[in-house]
């Protein structure tokens, strides 16, 4: 009875530490206009290569943003806001367990 329960003890633990892991990742960046002020509300969308499944968000006020819970694959980032060309960077390769910034994002006039 014991050998049992210190079985299913283990068990129990090693499930546990599994759920823990996690295997997604996070992108993140800023979006400027030429003269490098932050330009709020830009929708910024990220598009995975892989599945073609899209999360969008907007850049906060200070012009950052962060998008979470992205599955490790290699994403296509674009940024769109009225008044200004759209950007797109592709192949933008995020990996389980990690936060990648594609930096200061420069939108042109247009």
């Amino acid at each position: 009875m014991r050998s049992t329960l210190r079985v299913i003890s283990v068990f129990l633990a090693l499930a546990a530490i599994a759920l823990a892991q996690t295997t997604s990742g996070s992108i993140t960046g800023s979006v400027v206009d030429p003269q490098g002020a932050a330009v709020p509300a830009a929708i910024v969308t990220i598009k995975n290569m892989d599945t073609n499944a899209t999360v969008t968000a907007k850049t906060r006020a200070g012009g950052d943003f962060v998008v979470t819970e992205l599955q490790a694959a290699p994403y296509v980032v674009t940024v769109e806001q009225p008044g200004f060309k759209k950007f797109e960077q592709k192949n933008v390769v995020l990996t389980a367990n990690t936060s990648i910034s594609v930096g200061q994002i420069r939108l042109e006039v247009g």
